[in-house]
């Protein structure tokens, strides 16, 4: 993807079969954020569930996204399908590139660990499962923005 920042954003995507992570970047293409969570739970496939499809709309929209960044594992011949059913619902124009995934939700449980231990706090991953791959999108995201801006 070839990018010219002029005040726009990319979406990062972290694909679960539970949850899908969103976040996005500041408009110099420098850092990322945790921008949405959202529970695609009951539908097999998420890139079909038309909560997650109307959300992301809603936020290429609302963000002034100009193309996505969806982390893949190394078994991403079996999410090409479904990420091209995805683009084509949501919007068949925007330019988008896949980034390695792998140990991203590893990452993002340390995340959630260090900040419980730092407020002293007992952590119950279980009930943070929707912050786990929010964080992932945004590693996700960061490690694309880190290598586009080397």
């Amino acid at each position: 993807m070839r990018l010219n920042p002029q005040g726009f954003t990319l979406l990062g995507v972290d694909y679960g079969t539970k949850f899908l992570g969103l976040s996005i970047t500041d408009t110099k293409l420098k850092k990322a954020y945790m921008l949405e969570t959202i529970e695609t739970t009951g539908d097999v496939n998420t890139f079909n569930n038309p909560t997650a499809i109307s959300k992301l709309k809603k936020h290429i929209s609302k963000e002034n996204v100009k193309g996505l960044v969806i982390g893949v594992t190394n078994f991403k011949r079996f999410f090409d399908s479904e990420i091209n059913c995805m683009i084509n619902k949501v919007d068949s124009n925007i330019p988008f590139t896949t980034v390695d995934e792998s140990y991203t939700t590893v990452a993002s449980k340390q995340i959630l660990e260090e900040i419980a231990f730092n407020k002293n706090e007992n952590l119950n991953l279980k009930q943070h499962k929707d912050l786990k791959d929010g964080i992932s999108s945004m590693l996700i995201l960061q490690i694309f923005l880190d290598y586009y801006n080397k």
